[in-house]
């Protein structure tokens, strides 16, 4: 359960940080694109330790 919860703040850590806006920043917000690429990035982050940890789960009942 640990790892876990190092993994989540892992990966929210970056959406926390404050960053000075670029150019190609300001256009993802304007456009609303930036919501989109975020929530699309979370959501493969969040299916890959999904299946990493169902792996893991799988490892050990055949290691018994």
């Amino acid at each position: 359960m640990n790892k876990l919860r190092v993994a989540v703040v892992g990966m929210l850590l970056p959406f926390l940080a404050n960053a000075q806006e670029s150019g190609a920043d300001s256009i993802f917000r304007s456009n609303q694109k930036y919501y989109v690429v975020a929530a699309v990035l979370t959501l493969i982050f969040l299916g890959i330790a999904v299946f990493l940890l169902s792996v893991e789960k799988r490892l050990k009942q055949l290691e018994q």
